[in-house]
């Protein structure tokens, strides 16, 4: 079953555009995807280690695990 998606209208600079349609082709679909989905990765791990503290990456699923039972 494929999600369904949302279409959004963005603005980025010339040159911006212009590198990642070089890169990526014309899916800038899929490449914004991927980056808003890395993004937000980035930033919940951010916010749960001022949260938490500091965490080795080998340790973090371990933790999250723990505090999600």
């Amino acid at each position: 079953m494929t999600a369904r998606a949302t279409k959004l209208s963005i603005t980025v600079p010339p040159d911006i555009a212009e590198r990642v349609r070089k890169k990526y082709g014309n899916n800038l679909s899929a490449f914004f995807a991927e980056a808003a989905e890395e993004k937000l990765l980035q930033d919940a791990l951010a916010e749960y280690r001022r949260i938490r503290g500091s965490v080795p990456a080998d340790d973090f699923y371990d933790t999250a695990e723990a505090d999600a039972a």
